[in-house]
This record gives C-alpha cells, structure tokens and sequence, in this order.
C-alpha cells in the first residue's frame, strides 16, 4: 500500500510540475533532508541523469528534475530567469506515471470516385442530323409518306415500355406494289465503340415486316428481318472508329396500311451496357392470370367485324370468370375469319392453364382456338358452342411470345348477335 501511494503521489506531483508551469522558489533559504536512489522508468526505459540533477524522497514526498523527466516525455522546457519560470510546451496528460501518447491521427481515405456512365442514349449522345426515305415504285401513282422522329416520353414494344426510341415510321395510301425506306443518319464522330439496344414493331402500327439494316461509314455492319409479329430482339454492333452512322428500315407495302418501328439504341465507349428493359422474375408454383401479369399488348383481326378484346368477368356455362380475353366473329361471313392476340412471357414461366368457351347469350357458331409458343403448335382446341368450357394445360416453359390464334366458321344466322368465345387463361 506504501508503494502504491507513493506511485500516486510521484504522479500527482509530477503532473502539477508539468501543467500549470513552474514557478521557482524566489528569495527561500530552506534546509532539507534527502534520500537518494529514487529510479525512473518512462515507457519502459530506465532514465539516467547527471548528479546534480538526481530525483530524491524529502518529507515523504518525491522529487524529480523538471527538464529530465520532461524531455524523456518528448516535452519541450523552456527557463525564463526573469520571471524564475519553467515552461513546457505540448503538455500530455499523466496518470500515475504512465503517459497517454498523443494519438496519430487516421488518414483520411480519398474519396471513391463516382462510376463513369460509358453509356448515353443514342438520341442524346447522337440524335439524328437527317432524316429522309426512299421509294421503289411498280407504279406510278402509288404514294408513301416516311418520317423519323425522336420519341423522348416513351413506345410499347411487345408489351413492354421502353424510353429513349427513335421512331420511324411508313405511311402508305394508294394502291401498287413497292417497297419503301425510311432512314436517320448519326454523326459518331468516331467517339464510341459500341452500339447496343432494342428494335421492333411498336405495338398497335400496323403488321408490315420490316428490314433493318445498319451502316458505318458506307459500308453496312448488320441487317436484321424483322417480324411485325415478334417480340423486339437485341441488337450488338461494333463501331469503333465509325463517323456517320446510318440507320435505316425497309417495309413492303401491305393493304395499305401505316407501320411503326423503334429503335432503342445506347452508345457506349467501353463495356456494353446492361440491357435497358430487365425481364420480370418468374412466379414459382402460383398461378396469376395472364391479363395481370402478361396482358395481349398488339391483336389482330381477319376478316371484317373479328375483334379481340379484355374484360373484367364474363358468363360461360352459367358460371361467371374472369380475366377473359374475348373473341368476337362479327356478323359477316367471309373466309378466313378470325383474330390473334400476343403475349409476352419473356421466358419465365413454365405452365399455361384455363379454360375456353363460348361466352353465354352470343352466337352459335364454332371456333377453333389454336395456342402458339415461338411459332410453335403448343394445342389446337376445337369447341362446340353448346358445349361446356374446355379445359387446356400446356407447357411454356422458356416460351417468349405466346398466341392465341382463333377461327370461326360461318355466319350467324340472321337476327342472332355475333359468337363471342372467352380465354380464361393462368401462368405459373
């Protein structure tokens, strides 16, 4: 216990010798006893000092030499005779003889610079300085109006949003056989490597397949055909070092009818970019309706009066559904007649289920409802109108583009409403 108390008082005095300056004794005479032999160890080095500078034990308390101690602790002493002062310089704060070091400061880290955005939408980074068509004609009076334009809100492609398109579209009126061009030119500069994106049909204009084809400088990199009733597909080409770029889409005339196809192009310089439009997660082992999930977003009539359309319920077989797509045959017997619906399932689901009949109050007459999944036969369901719905299970599995494709044949009989057939259908 001595020696513990002696550790606090050596600290204690110390620590005044150290903070508050030390004032010398002015004009004191005073005779004192000592006892030598007191040792000194700062962080764990023993200290040495000259004789007449020895730290003693007087009284009960222990002295040490300011200046000693002092500089073994890094502490700058300075001695003002005038003043009869003692002053140090950057105190440290003391604790029964241990020394708290002053802490290193921790560096601070330079800031993560934000990731370069290498790529820009084609119609920022080069948005078309011409835009013009050309026009093969078999005849003379035949007339095509072409037109390209930036889109800076949005186009429906397949089902699907997408921003940043460049839209061309073909107008024709008349009658002839031809084929017109529609094209933008781009200035590059040279200043990209890549151009990546999306093209096809913008859903609701028209049902004329198209070409696209791409040059760079004269010379033509890609051509795609395009099918009016297909899904937008991906595109990828290099064009390092290009300076014009040409963009350009062919269509063949067809009933006269006005067509519309975007391109959603992103030009970038370094890495090709993640694709502007990320697919929908799949829905494991639940069933939803595909008006919810997957709605038709593009349909097509054959035959005068055929229409496609969605409600909300519908009557079939004295029970009530919903989510039905409809059919409609219209009143006017021609051949063929008929219409399609289009779904995207983008390739995530893995089972198509429901039911299909005839909608209770219209029409007798029969139709025969053809599934199609990627241009392939997926069930080919013929149905009595005085028959209950039948039920279909089909597998989708990996199918992008689903159809409904129905045929109806002949004609109600007069004074009876049109035959109306409901598709009550669920994914999984």
């Amino acid at each position: 216990m001595k020696q513990r108390m002696q550790g606090m008082i050596i600290g204690v005095f110390v620590a005044s010798l150290l903070f508050g300056g030390v004032t010398a004794f002015a004009n004191v005479t005073r005779t004192i006893h000592v006892t030598y032999g007191v040792g000194i160890v700062v962080n764990g080095v023993r200290q040495h000092f000259a004789e007449d500078s020895l730290p003693f034990i007087s009284g009960g308390r222990t002295f040490l030499p300011v200046r000693g101690v002092a500089e073994a602790l890094g502490v700058d002493v300075t001695w003002n005779p005038a003043t009869s002062t003692v002053y140090l310089d950057n105190p440290v704060i003391m604790d029964i003889g241990w020394i708290d070091p002053v802490p290193t400061p921790t560096p601070t880290p330079a800031p993560t610079p934000l990731p370069v955005e290498t790529r820009r939408p084609l119609n920022e980074a080069a948005e078309f300085h011409h835009r013009g068509s050309n026009l093969r004609m078999d005849s003379n009076h035949f007339f095509a109006s072409n037109t390209a334009w930036v889109s800076h809100g949005t186009v429906n492609m397949g089902g699907r949003e997408y921003r940043n398109a460049v839209t061309y579209q073909i107008s024709f009126t008349n009658h002839g056989r031809t084929t017109a061009t529609v094209y933008t030119l781009h200035n590059l500069a040279g200043q990209f490597g890549m151009l990546t994106g999306y093209v096809g049909r913008i859903d609701g204009w028209g049902m004329n397949n198209a070409t696209l084809n791409i040059f760079g400088d004269g010379d033509l990199l890609q051509t795609h055909n395009l099918d009016a009733q297909g899904l937008p597909i991906s595109i990828s080409v290099l064009v390092e070092g290009i300076r014009l770029l040409r963009i350009e889409f062919t269509s063949p005339w067809v009933n006269s009818q006005t067509v519309g196809y975007a391109f959603v192009g992103f030009l970038e310089s370094d890495v090709p970019p993640t694709p502007e439009h990320v697919p929908a997660s799949p829905i494991a082992r639940e069933q939803v309706p595909i008006q919810v999930v997957a709605p038709f977003f593009d349909s097509v009539a054959i035959g005068e009066g055929t229409s496609v359309r969605a409600e909300n319920t519908i009557i079939m077989g004295g029970n009530e559904y919903d989510n039905p797509i409809i059919f409609c045959s219209g009143n006017i017997s021609t051949a063929p007649r008929g219409a399609f619906a289009m779904h995207n399932l983008e390739g995530v689901y893995h089972r198509l289920t429901g039911y299909v009949g005839r909608v209770d109050g219209s029409g007798f007459l029969e139709m025969t409802l053809h599934i199609v999944g990627d241009d392939e036969s997926l069930a080919y369901l013929r149905l009595n109108p005085h028959a209950i719905p039948v039920p279909f299970d089909v597998d989708v599995t990996n199918v992008q583009l689903l159809e409904f494709h129905s045929f109806f044949e002949g004609a109600p009989p007069p004074g009876m409403s049109s035959a109306q057939y409901a598709v009550i259908a669920y994914l999984e």
